[in-house]
């Protein structure tokens, strides 16, 4: 496809160019939205695996806001070229690209550019509403060059001789001479000129800004809420893992107060309480008095709950008050007597005797 040659192209491809490195507000805003869930990765999982039911609909909601945002954006980069000067200070691969853009603008499907060496007369391909194989060629022609009626006859033969379309639009900057035309309504080829692309172009740019494509109005209602809503969700999951998180050193503190606060007796290895269990020291005495006993002497640390008669086999703690069901004879290991109890949780283990008085 020619190259249209123009005094002021040069200047024009500066200003397109310049005019492609500035950044829209919504590039802006996509990349620093990106940066800051990039950067903060790590913390949001934990927020969301502590709240999924705040954490996991918020991630949701703002994973959909930003996909609609780039969506806007594409949109509207896609279609760039406004005006017929902006087609003309495009490349010739740009130009073609442009009206495949137009194209899908105005409702066509399956568009795909294809121009370049080798494309048989046949820049652009689309499906028209009802199905039908629409073939387009391109040609970025200065005002003053007019297409002719060859070109038009060339393009007809291969569109239907060998690329079998159903339609064909051809597509030019400049306009067409009277037998081009005459020769096109003969063979039912559409012919769009530069004035056609002028007006095509502006009627695109009226519905994008009057809300009127229903899909850029539902894209960009789910990024203006989306987004927002999600934040708040996960800023609520966020708040409630802090506060989750708090609560652990207290919980720490609590374990290790409750730890300094038993007898200093040795904790018996697995093999030493083994041995005691096998001497005669070791013995069991029956139940005695009620079933029922509390959590008490613990100066409001707890004491915890083991699995075996061992210091360092602990389950969890109980602090005072807690009643316990004896469920078994006591246990007297190197000169400490464990009763063998269960917890409300139905939990079973052992605790020591002189934390436990009778249920009140």
């Amino acid at each position: 496809m020619p190259r249209v040659s123009s005094p002021t192209r040069d200047h024009m491809a500066r200003r397109r160019r310049r005019r492609s490195t500035r950044s829209s507000p919504e590039s802006i805003i996509a990349a620093l939205l990106g940066l800051l869930l990039l950067g903060l990765a790590g913390r949001l999982m934990q927020a969301i695996a502590t709240s999924p039911l705040l954490g996991v609909p918020g991630l949701v909601l703002v994973v959909i806001g930003i996909a609609a945002a780039m969506f806007l954006v594409a949109r509207r980069r896609r279609l760039r070229a406004r005006t017929l000067t902006d087609l003309l200070a495009l490349t010739p691969t740009e130009f073609e690209q442009a009206t495949a853009s137009l194209l899908q603008e105005l409702g066509y499907g399956d568009v795909r550019r294809t121009g370049g060496s080798g494309d048989l007369n046949v820049d652009v391909w689309a499906r028209d509403p009802n199905g039908g194989r629409v073939a387009v060629q391109c040609k970025q022609y200065a005002p003053a060059h007019n297409v002719g009626s060859p070109d038009v006859q060339t393009f007809i033969g291969m569109m239907y001789q060998h690329h079998r379309a159903d339609r064909g639009i051809f597509v030019t900057t400049s306009g067409f001479s009277s037998p081009a035309v005459a020769l096109a309504k003969q063979h039912n080829i559409l012919l769009w000129d530069g004035d056609e692309l002028s007006r095509q172009l502006s009627d695109v740019q009226t519905k994008a800004s009057t809300g009127k494509s229903g899909m850029r109005v539902r894209a960009r209602t789910t990024a203006l809420t989306g987004v927002p809503i999600g934040m708040l969700l996960l800023a609520g999951a966020w708040v409630n893992s802090d506060q989750v998180t708090s609560v652990e050193p207290t919980t720490r503190s609590a374990s290790a107060a409750v730890a300094t606060s038993v007898p200093p007796a040795a904790a018996p290895s697995a093999m030493a309480f083994a041995r005691a269990a096998l001497q005669p020291s070791a013995q069991a005495s029956p139940i005695s008095g009620a079933d029922l006993v509390q959590v008490a002497h613990t100066s409001g640390t707890g004491v915890y709950l083991r699995r075996t008669p061992q210091w360092d086999d602990k389950l969890r703690a109980f602090q005072d008050g807690t009643v316990l069901r004896i469920i078994g004879p006591d246990v007297v290991t190197e000169g400490t007597r464990w009763r063998h109890v269960a917890a409300p949780d139905h939990t079973e283990g052992y605790v020591p005797s002189e934390y436990l008085d009778p249920a009140r």
